[in-house]
Parts: structure tokens; sequence; C-alpha cells
């Protein structure tokens, strides 16, 4: 999604843009959550541009009623999947982290594609489902 503020008209209003078809990631970001890369998005690739980091983290948002057992806050960790017939592409210089309880998933058909100068890095209290790990690529 990309997000484009206009110029301020004479009645003190903005314009603005929204474009829901933009499925690169252009600067860095840190996602939190249940984020899904499947048919209802509308797209079969999602782009990790060059030197941009993409991470994968627990958020600080409360979402639940009693601590979760691994990360003892109240927030649920985060969880990214890959749908089948589905990617998700890093480009060289492109980093994807997985970090504090979060989870990479790549359902069957689905695919992460690490091109080459680019890093997967899932650290310590981060995971990558055991059947995913078959379903990435080096390109």
């Amino acid at each position: 999604m990309t997000i484009r503020v206009g110029e301020k008209g004479e009645d003190g209003t903005y314009e603005v843009e929204v474009d829901f078809n933009d499925w690169e990631v252009k600067t860095d970001q840190r996602w939190c959550g249940p984020l899904r890369l499947d048919a209802s998005t509308g797209t079969e690739s999602l782009i990790v541009q060059k030197g941009i980091t993409l991470t994968l983290d627990l958020s600080g948002t409360p979402d639940r009623e009693l601590p979760h057992p691994l990360t003892e806050t109240l927030s649920n960790p985060s969880v990214l999947t890959i749908g089948e017939r589905r990617s998700m592409i890093l480009k060289p210089g492109a980093t994807l982290i997985v970090q504090n309880y979060s989870e990479l998933v790549i359902e069957e058909g689905g695919m992460l594609i690490v091109e080459k100068g680019a890093n997967l890095l899932v650290k310590e209290t981060g995971f990558i489902s055991p059947e995913s790990e078959q379903r990435i690529v080096r390109r």
C-alpha cells in the first residue's frame, strides 16, 4: 500500500491518494501481527527492494487476556504466511529478519526467493516452520 499526501487546498484540506496495489517494500519496515500473502491479496509476489530491511517482530499491543506462554506478554507472536502460488522476493542487499518469537510460514506451493546478496536472518527466538525450509530458494 502506498499513501501520497498532495498539496494543501485553500480550504485547509489535503488530497490523499491511496494505492492498495503496491506490493513492493521500498522503505525499512517492522511488521507485526497475523500477516498473510494469499489469493485474496490480488498479487503473486511481495518484493522487498534492494537494501531494505523488513523485520517480522512481536507487537507491543496487547491482543490476548492471559500472557502468552513463550513471550510472557499479552501479545501474540507475529506470523507471516506465504500462501499457495505466492512468493516473497528479497532483492540483492535486502534483509528479512524474523525475531522475538515471530514465525515465517511458507505453505505448499509458496516460495521465499532470496536473490544473491540478500539475507534471511532468523534470530535466536525467531522461527521458520520446519516444512517451510524446503520452500526457500536462493538465486
